[in-house]
């Protein structure tokens, strides 16, 4: 289950990913989640070097890509209270919220990837 963040606002947010989610994400993003997820890794890589090599290939070194899929994992929320993209990466007020939401993204993101059918 994905972790939630809270905003500047002091609003809890519960990131989801869902197929809408990457779509939305690849399309703006121009990002194949995909690809990334399936990248050959190295031999012997630690848990930290997948996770700095995963960042660089999911969001290409640019921190607001780590907003991006916050704000899509968190679309319905979104919509459901009336708030913007514009207001909504501006509640993340700082780097400690910016780090929150995207570890909470990131995770809801692993989760999609990880999940699989229910067995019959």
């Amino acid at each position: 289950m994905a972790k939630s963040f809270k905003d500047a606002q002091g609003r809890e947010w519960h990131p989801k990913v869902t197929c809408l989610t990457l779509q939305r994400y690849e399309e703006d993003a121009g990002i194949a989640l995909l690809t990334a997820f399936n990248a050959p890794a190295p031999k012997k890589e630690t848990d930290q070097a997948r996770g700095r090599r995963m960042n660089e290939v999911l969001f290409h070194g640019r921190m607001g890509n780590l907003v991006k899929l916050a704000f899509f994992a968190c679309a319905r929320e979104i919509q459901e209270r009336g708030v913007g993209q514009e207001d909504f990466a501006e509640a993340l007020a700082d780097q400690a919220m910016m780090v929150a939401a995207s570890e909470a993204a990131g995770e809801a993101l692993a989760d999609f990837f990880q999940s699989r059918p229910a067995e019959k």
